[in-house]
């Protein structure tokens, strides 16, 4: 005999949560999509997890026109970028990369961005 829970079947809870894990991977997969796309490339400001947005890892970077740029694309990254990071390291991404340099007290170092995206 099934079980039921609240009304649904066993078999329908695994249904849902296996869409949910499905849910979740095309998350991560649109914030790596989205954090290849962009260009970064200038000196730590701010770090901070923005209390008004969830908490969300956010970074400020003054760039090469001296202008704030705004990083959020860390958020979900698996990396442990943003834990090393601190304000006055110089970061740079290309675009279409996933990789970012980061240069720290006279150390550069290489690290990819993982979103833990298998598509």
């Amino acid at each position: 005999m099934p079980v039921i829970f609240f009304g649904l079947k066993e078999a329908d809870i695994l249904k849902n949560l296996i869409n949910l894990d499905k849910l979740k991977k095309n998350k991560r997969c649109q914030h790596q999509e989205k954090a290849a796309s962009e260009y970064w490339d200038g000196i730590i400001l701010e770090k901070y997890e923005d209390r008004k947005n969830h908490n969300i890892r956010t970074l400020v970077l003054k760039n090469t026109e001296n202008r704030p740029i705004k990083i959020t694309e860390l958020a979900i990254d698996r990396s442990d970028l943003y834990d090393k990071l601190k304000v006055g390291d110089y970061i740079k991404k290309k675009q279409g990369e996933l990789i970012v340099r980061v240069v720290s007290d006279s150390t550069e170092s290489l690290t990819r961005l993982d979103y833990d995206c298998k598509e």
